[in-house]
Protein backbone atom coordinates (compact mmCIF):
# COMPACT_ATOMS: atom_id res chain seq x y z
CA UNK A 1 0.00 0.00 0.00
CA UNK A 2 2.43 2.17 0.82
CA UNK A 3 4.13 1.95 -2.54
CA UNK A 4 0.76 2.89 -4.23
CA UNK A 5 0.93 5.97 -2.50
CA UNK A 6 4.34 6.87 -3.23
CA UNK A 7 3.86 6.23 -6.61
CA UNK A 8 0.53 7.95 -6.77
CA UNK A 9 2.47 11.24 -5.10
CA UNK A 10 5.54 10.64 -7.78
CA UNK A 11 2.67 9.99 -10.69
CA UNK A 12 -0.26 11.76 -10.65
CA UNK A 13 -1.50 9.98 -13.40
CA UNK A 14 -1.63 6.65 -11.83
CA UNK A 15 -4.58 7.36 -9.65
CA UNK A 16 -3.55 5.10 -6.84
CA UNK A 17 -4.78 7.26 -4.42
CA UNK A 18 -8.49 7.50 -5.93
CA UNK A 19 -9.20 3.92 -5.61
CA UNK A 20 -7.94 1.83 -2.21
CA UNK A 21 -7.60 -1.83 -2.60
CA UNK A 22 -10.13 -4.79 -1.83
CA UNK A 23 -8.62 -6.33 1.47
CA UNK A 24 -11.87 -8.36 0.90
CA UNK A 25 -13.82 -8.21 -2.22
CA UNK A 26 -17.67 -10.08 -1.33
CA UNK A 27 -16.40 -12.16 1.37
CA UNK A 28 -14.22 -13.52 3.68
CA UNK A 29 -13.60 -16.33 1.11
CA UNK A 30 -11.72 -14.02 -1.51
CA UNK A 31 -9.76 -10.90 -1.54
CA UNK A 32 -6.23 -10.10 -1.02
CA UNK A 33 -5.92 -10.92 2.97
CA UNK A 34 -7.38 -14.06 2.30
CA UNK A 35 -5.37 -15.14 -0.18
CA UNK A 36 -1.78 -13.87 2.14
CA UNK A 37 -3.33 -16.27 4.76
CA UNK A 38 -3.98 -19.22 2.43
CA UNK A 39 -0.50 -18.67 0.87
CA UNK A 40 1.30 -18.85 4.22
CA UNK A 41 -0.44 -22.22 5.25
CA UNK A 42 0.24 -23.79 1.91
CA UNK A 43 4.29 -23.34 3.25
CA UNK A 44 3.62 -24.17 6.66
CA UNK A 45 4.67 -28.12 5.61
CA UNK A 46 7.98 -27.09 3.94
CA UNK A 47 8.84 -24.94 7.12
CA UNK A 48 8.24 -27.82 9.28
CA UNK A 49 10.47 -29.83 7.21
CA UNK A 50 13.20 -27.98 7.10
CA UNK A 51 13.61 -26.50 10.60
CA UNK A 52 13.47 -30.65 11.10
CA UNK A 53 16.03 -31.20 9.04
CA UNK A 54 18.33 -28.01 10.30
CA UNK A 55 18.63 -30.14 13.78
CA UNK A 56 19.63 -32.98 11.92
CA UNK A 57 21.60 -31.70 8.76
CA UNK A 58 24.69 -29.73 9.90
CA UNK A 59 25.64 -29.29 6.58
CA UNK A 60 23.56 -25.65 4.81
CA UNK A 61 24.32 -26.52 1.72
CA UNK A 62 22.23 -30.20 1.75
CA UNK A 63 19.13 -28.80 3.73
CA UNK A 64 19.71 -25.81 0.56
CA UNK A 65 19.82 -28.82 -2.06
CA UNK A 66 16.57 -31.37 -0.47
CA UNK A 67 14.66 -28.52 -0.72
CA UNK A 68 15.66 -27.30 -4.32
CA UNK A 69 15.17 -30.80 -5.25
CA UNK A 70 11.45 -30.80 -3.28
CA UNK A 71 10.88 -28.03 -5.69
CA UNK A 72 11.71 -29.58 -8.98
CA UNK A 73 9.92 -33.13 -8.30
CA UNK A 74 6.88 -30.83 -7.03
CA UNK A 75 6.71 -28.31 -10.58
CA UNK A 76 7.27 -31.61 -12.69
CA UNK A 77 4.55 -33.77 -10.90
CA UNK A 78 2.29 -30.52 -11.31
CA UNK A 79 3.01 -30.51 -15.03
CA UNK A 80 2.50 -33.83 -15.18
CA UNK A 81 -1.11 -33.80 -13.83
CA UNK A 82 -0.62 -36.46 -11.20
CA UNK A 83 -3.30 -36.91 -8.64
CA UNK A 84 -1.52 -37.45 -5.98
CA UNK A 85 0.51 -34.11 -6.31
CA UNK A 86 -1.57 -33.33 -3.04
CA UNK A 87 0.79 -35.51 -0.86
CA UNK A 88 3.67 -33.81 -1.52
CA UNK A 89 4.47 -30.88 0.70
CA UNK A 90 6.60 -29.30 -1.57
CA UNK A 91 4.22 -29.04 -4.06
CA UNK A 92 1.50 -26.83 -1.91
CA UNK A 93 2.86 -23.56 -3.32
CA UNK A 94 2.75 -24.75 -6.78
CA UNK A 95 -0.96 -25.64 -6.31
CA UNK A 96 -1.74 -21.98 -4.92
CA UNK A 97 -0.26 -20.35 -8.26
CA UNK A 98 -3.86 -21.59 -9.55
CA UNK A 99 -6.16 -21.48 -6.58
CA UNK A 100 -9.52 -20.25 -7.05
CA UNK A 101 -11.24 -19.91 -3.84
CA UNK A 102 -14.71 -22.27 -2.79
CA UNK A 103 -17.35 -20.62 -1.76
CA UNK A 104 -18.29 -23.61 1.07
CA UNK A 105 -15.02 -24.05 2.56
CA UNK A 106 -12.49 -21.56 3.42
CA UNK A 107 -9.35 -24.06 3.19
CA UNK A 108 -8.68 -26.24 0.38
CA UNK A 109 -7.53 -29.97 0.41
CA UNK A 110 -3.97 -29.07 0.17
CA UNK A 111 -4.15 -26.31 2.50
CA UNK A 112 -5.65 -28.52 5.14
CA UNK A 113 -2.50 -31.54 4.18
CA UNK A 114 -0.70 -28.63 4.81
CA UNK A 115 -1.61 -28.12 8.40
CA UNK A 116 -1.77 -31.38 9.29
CA UNK A 117 1.60 -32.28 7.73
CA UNK A 118 2.98 -29.23 10.25
CA UNK A 119 1.84 -30.38 13.21
CA UNK A 120 2.85 -33.88 12.60
CA UNK A 121 6.31 -33.43 11.62
CA UNK A 122 6.97 -30.27 14.27
CA UNK A 123 5.58 -32.79 17.13
CA UNK A 124 8.27 -35.35 15.71
CA UNK A 125 11.26 -32.66 15.77
CA UNK A 126 10.22 -31.99 18.83
CA UNK A 127 10.67 -35.60 20.23
CA UNK A 128 13.59 -36.17 18.30
CA UNK A 129 15.32 -33.12 19.47
CA UNK A 130 14.40 -33.60 22.91
CA UNK A 131 15.80 -37.10 22.49
CA UNK A 132 19.06 -35.49 21.39
CA UNK A 133 19.75 -32.51 23.34
CA UNK A 134 21.70 -32.97 25.91
CA UNK A 135 21.92 -29.65 27.89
Amino acid sequence: MAGGVLLSLWNKEFNFLIFKPSYFYHSVQSGIAPYILKSFISILGIIAIHFWLSFRLKNLFLNIGIGLAGVVIAVSMYIGHWESISYMPYAYPVLMCNFTPDAHSFLSDFHINSLICFFVISLLSYIDFSKRFKG
